[in-house]
């Protein structure tokens, strides 16, 4: 059946024809999302530990609310006990929504594998990798570590209203009652009203800050630079442990071994604005129970703050004043366990010998035609992509080729003593971080 030649006819072909090039791209789309969305469900964020305070025998919990003037703290002890009056009147709450919001923000050791040594991703071409979240609908948790008895974890938490706009708190008389000789505190500070431009930390006048943490082995190329600490995954188990042993150390190193102090302050930067994780469920009596107002309509401008603090009854000061301070850190962030590579990269040229650079090429030009204008790649650099279709094979096919022959001499190098070399640096950093006995203590276990 033909089409008529009028106008109107001309106008029905126009629009098929129009039709079918939309479908086509809607099917390029389809199947380019389609990948995408298989790599992003592959790079989900595994969590294997998690330095709560349930998982940090004898640490103490708290949370003050900043409502405006509201000044509202909220503790649990590491006994259960109510805390030191010091003048103040405590009633008993539900620890559930504390608990949760430590869960959510307590430090996390997060799974990162080892690329295998003959891993090939074209680079001419590919997008830039979004950051890895911090939090996010595509994470998961496997914890490696061994958790403790719920009985602990149901202690009661305590919870008082102290003066309007304070700043000091009474912590040692609080936490050292009873002629306790030490306590660890992880308090969170809670602002409801700090909104999105106002990012700071938090800083405890009268207490001496240590530096943060800063990874002192080898930095990868394909590891993420700012993790703090890395650890292989055989020792993920002892999340925990390792933690305190870090600090420790960090404390010996700056000769405040034995003294009151500030191990960190940080923003929680997946928590600016609330937003939905499986992680961080509270329920709105949970919320009222830790203080927030019955009218609180949204949490979007709520920025939430983690101090982790030990207080000595031979130093620790009467009162410490809580200050805010302009923002300086990239607030809070994962450890990492390491998983090492599972081939040994000896058969890399083989292995490479099967790819087609053409091939590799012609697809992802084929994709480069759907991209929006200023799309920021890898490979080449904003605005130095070829027009026509020949010169762009020309530039990816020279590139793939570069590329395929630098893995084939890393995974050659990396087979005959890059991996016992990677294994063995990693381990001499963590080292490091944890001080000479903390590695030799848990192989003797």
């Amino acid at each position: 059946m033909g089409f008529r030649k009028d106008a109107a006819g001309a106008a029905v072909v126009g629009d098929r024809r129009h039709r079918g090039r939309w479908l086509l791209l809607a099917a390029l789309c389809l199947v380019w999302c389609g990948q995408a969305l298989s790599s992003a469900q592959a790079a989900e964020t595994l969590i294997v530990g998690r330095a709560d305070a349930d998982s940090l025998p004898g640490v103490s919990l708290g949370l003050l609310l900043l409502d405006g003037p509201r000044r509202v703290l909220t503790l649990r002890l590491r006994d259960g006990a109510r805390p030191g009056s010091s003048g103040l009147s405590w009633r008993e709450v539900d620890a559930t929504g504390l608990r949760k919001i430590d869960r959510f923000a307590a430090p996390r050791l997060q799974l990162r594998r080892e690329p295998e040594p003959c891993q090939f991703s074209l680079r001419w071409g590919a997008l830039l990798p979004p950051p890895p979240p911090l939090h996010g609908s595509s994470e998961r948790e496997h914890l490696l570590q061994a958790n403790h008895a719920d009985a602990e974890n149901e202690q009661p938490a305590w919870q008082t209203d102290l003066p309007a706009d304070a700043q000091t708190l009474a912590l040692r008389a609080w936490l050292l009652a009873d002629a306790r000789a030490e306590a660890e505190l992880v308090l969170y500070v809670l602002d409801l009203q700090a909104g999105l431009g106002s990012a700071g930390e938090y800083r405890l006048a009268g207490l001496p800050t240590l530096p943060p943490l800063s990874w002192k082995g080898r930095d990868e190329p394909w590891s993420w630079l700012k993790a703090p600490v890395r650890l292989p995954l055989e020792l993920a188990g002892q999340f925990p442990q390792l933690f305190r042993a870090v600090w420790a150390e960090q404390a010996r190193q700056q000769k405040r071994g034995e003294a009151s102090l500030l191990f960190s302050s940080e923003w929680v930067n997946g928590l600016h604005a609330f937003r939905r994780s499986r992680y961080l469920d509270l329920q709105t009596h949970e919320l009222l129970a830790l203080g927030a107002p019955e009218l609180l309509a949204s949490l979007k401008t709520a920025q939430l703050h983690r101090l982790y603090l030990r207080l000595r009854a031979a130093d620790a000061p009467e009162q410490l004043s809580l200050q805010k301070l302009p923002r300086a850190g990239a607030g809070s962030r994962s450890w990492l366990a390491i998983q090492a590579a599972q081939e040994d990269g000896a058969q890399c040229s083989a292995h490479l010998a099967t790819l087609s650079c053409a091939a590799l090429c012609h697809e992802r030009i084929e994709r480069l035609a759907l991209d929006p204008p200023g799309t920021y790649l890898l490979e080449p650099r904003r605005g130095e992509l070829p027009e026509s279709r020949s010169e762009q094979m020309q530039a990816c096919r020279a590139s793939c080729n570069a590329q395929m022959a630098r893995l084939a001499a890393d995974a050659q190098d990396y087979a005959s003593e890059g991996r016992a070399q990677a294994q063995q640096e990693l381990l001499d950093g963590l080292r490091r971080m944890t001080g000479p006995g903390f590695l030799a203590a848990e192989r003797q276990r």
